[in-house]
């Protein structure tokens, strides 16, 4: 008895059904993870809304030191704590540069707001003063691309600079500056 052999187009059509549908799922795998996960993780502040500023790294909370109110009062990280001077709230926004900015104010004490003292440069200290239209009172949001719920905030007049936890790993005491935007975790926060 003769037997036929299989033809080898036959043969071949389930093979090549079978790597063209592989050739695809290559493809369109990835392209599911990337639209599946966020591109970019934007806080929106709402007008008179109080949030915390927790750092990124260490989860500390940006804090108004040892909850005074009064003009140059530093601020730092320090432990989340349910206190008042560790919300602030985002008001009177504005966009003198063309971006969206804020003032942020400390919720026990909105009469003041994050200042970059004598102006933003280089490791200027952020405190807390009367708030007054000045820029270096003003802070734009900008969220942090691969990093859900990450933003930035950035000197208004001089958007290179960011707000800075210097050693954000580090414990309670560490001070709040500017220093240029380097997309480092020290100057990633969240709320």
């Amino acid at each position: 008895m003769f037997r036929r052999s299989p033809s080898p187009i036959r043969a071949a059509k389930p093979a090549r059904h079978l790597s063209r549908l592989l050739a695809v799922v290559a493809l369109a795998v990835p392209a599911l993870l990337v639209a599946a996960s966020p591109a970019r993780a934007d806080f929106t502040p709402s007008d008179g809304g109080a949030y915390y500023l927790r750092q990124f790294v260490s989860e500390k909370c940006l804090d108004v030191t040892a909850a005074q109110p009064g003009n140059g009062t530093y601020l730092q990280q320090w432990d989340c704590s349910p206190e008042w001077n560790q919300q602030f709230v985002f008001s009177e926004p504005g966009s003198p540069t063309g971006e969206r900015s804020w003032k942020i104010k400390p919720r026990f004490v909105q009469s003041r707001c994050l200042d970059a003292k004598d102006g933003v440069h280089y490791s200027t200290r952020i405190q807390i003063w009367d708030c007054h239209v000045g820029w270096q009172q003003r802070w734009v949001v900008r969220g942090v691309r691969g990093y859900a719920g990450a933003y930035t905030l950035h000197a208004a007049y001089l958007p290179n600079y960011c707000l800075t936890i210097r050693q954000p790993s580090g414990g309670n005491g560490q001070i709040a500056e500017t220093a240029p935007c380097n997309g480092t975790f020290g100057q990633m926060w969240r709320s």
